[in-house]
């Protein structure tokens, strides 16, 4: 929904925007039809599990956006071991999320890892390094994908896939329970938003410009 949508509406809070999702539907499925459309909170489906469970590894990339953040979290609350691809500049932000250790966005994880190191992987760029992650993955290890600001189109040798076992999971339509799920946590400070500055709808031109340099860590809010 855009802007001119929710003026129509009269939704001028997130509260009310819930209160209308479940009248919000694509390709005959929705939250009316027990599926929630906010992309990235899939990453903490319980079916799926991409980001992981106690005593596992699992791999984040992009992890200064406002999915990779929460991927982070959300990995770190189930107990696995987090580890994040990032600029220098943001490390130190990403660790504080709970990231035990944070990589080059170029690094070469093979030679860092060894092939089979990572039981999951949360990709939120895509772009060349897809091959390389799942490389790195255990037998039967997830790749879960919910962004590709790298690039959208990558190369897949067929022969990593099924010789290990691996799924490959999209990360957009949830099981029904996710988000009140992902609101509780928020409420007993378990995950938290990361919100790198706020600006007044007039405003919105400072904001983009803000967005553009990409040395923020988490969402970029418009407050209406």
């Amino acid at each position: 929904m855009g802007g001119d949508t929710l003026s129509d509406l009269n939704i001028t809070k997130f509260d009310k925007l819930i209160e209308y999702l479940p009248n919000v539907r694509a390709a005959s499925c929705g939250p009316g039809a027990s599926c929630i459309f906010i992309r990235g909170l899939s990453t903490d489906s319980p079916g799926l599990q991409i980001t992981g469970t106690a005593g596992e590894r699992v791999l984040v990339t992009g992890p200064s956006g406002a999915v990779g953040s929460a991927a982070v979290q959300l990995a770190k609350r189930r107990g696995a071991e987090v580890i994040a691809m990032a600029g220098d500049a943001k490390a130190d932000s990403v660790r504080s999320l709970g990231a035990s250790q944070v990589m080059p966005r170029d690094a070469n994880l093979v030679s860092l890892f060894g092939q089979e190191h990572f039981d999951a992987a949360v990709d939120i760029v895509g772009g060349a390094q897809f091959g390389e992650i799942l490389n790195v993955l255990k037998r039967g290890g997830r790749y879960g994908v919910s962004g590709a600001i790298s690039a959208s189109v990558v190369d897949l040798d067929l022969r990593a896939l099924y010789l290990n076992d691996l799924r490959l999971i999209g990360c957009t339509v949830l099981e029904p329970e996710v988000f009140a799920n992902f609101v509780s946590y928020i409420e007993r400070g378990e995950i938290w938003p990361v919100v790198a500055a706020t600006y007044d709808l007039s405003d919105i031109v400072k904001a983009q410009e803000t967005f553009l340099t990409k040395k923020h860590v988490g969402k970029i809010v418009l407050s209406l």
